[in-house]
């Protein structure tokens, strides 16, 4: 009860190791972001492919194939190094890792669309009002600071939303 507090010791911090966690994590996030956005439903458990040229992350990833599966409810992992496009599968990057989930069989790809046409047409709307908004001197000049920087920080999520919204809805289409 008495003890001092303990210290951190600098020779036990394993910068790789939390390199590697932290893609872990940007992969999984990945892969339920785009289960989420496209409405894949939650019982179903898609094959994943995951491509980086890096021998070591592909290693790890390899290693980490349990767990991915898992942590991601995937059926299949497969760690490769070359790319290759796939129709009908939505993908992203994220730290040099691209990953593919594919969607053929897991969803009604002109429902989605639609819903997605439907979605985008929302959020363009919505951006258009932000920005005429932001432009109007009387809103710019008389709201408060922190008004005026958070509309521009909604603004910004928005135009991310609706540029991942747009992408998914062309892997649909095509």
């Amino acid at each position: 009860m008495k003890a001092a507090w303990p210290k951190p010791t600098k020779t036990l911090v394993d910068r790789e190791a939390e390199t590697r966690f932290a893609q872990l994590q940007a992969v999984i996030s990945a892969i339920r972001t785009t289960r989420a956005e496209l409405n894949v439903p939650l019982a179903s458990k898609p094959p994943v492919r995951l491509a980086m040229k890096e021998a070591t992350t592909r290693s790890f990833f390899e290693e980490q194939r349990s767990l991915l599966q898992t942590i991601a409810s995937v059926s299949d992992v497969t760690v490769s190094a070359k790319s290759e496009r796939q129709k009908d599968a939505a993908s992203s990057i994220v730290d040099g890792i691209e990953v593919v989930v594919p969607l053929a069989g897991l969803i009604d790809t002109a429902k989605e669309a639609q819903r997605l046409q439907s979605r985008v047409a929302e959020l363009t709307s919505h951006l258009a009002r932000t920005d005429a908004r932001l432009r109007d001197r009387h809103f710019t000049e008389k709201a408060p600071a922190e008004v005026v920087e958070q509309t521009k920080v909604q603004r910004a999520q928005t135009q991310d939303t609706l540029k991942k919204l747009s992408e998914y809805l062309a892997v649909l289409q095509s």
